[in-house]
């Protein structure tokens, strides 16, 4: 309920949620709307290839996790600039 309320009081500020959440958790995060962000375009394959380097436990024992929290603005990733 934290988690839900946390969200929800976000959607003016923020487009997503995102998170690292270890594997065995994953599942908890699915019924509450997350998605592995997994490489299906080239800027979720740039900033998952950036995340990755920071993270050792990636991708053994931790996923990258996101959730939409406000529709009417474009992903997050798909607004990055890379140089």
């Amino acid at each position: 309920q934290l988690l839900t309320r946390i969200i929800d009081s976000s959607q003016n500020r923020f487009t997503d949620a995102f998170l690292v959440a270890y594997n065995e958790s994953v599942p908890f995060y699915e019924k509450l709307g997350f998605k592995n962000l997994e490489n299906k375009t080239y800027n979720q394959q740039i900033i998952t290839d950036s995340l990755a380097r920071e993270r050792k436990d990636y991708p053994v024992y931790a996923s990258f996790m996101t959730k939409p929290i406000n529709k009417e603005t474009s992903r997050w990733y798909n607004r990055m600039i890379f140089y």
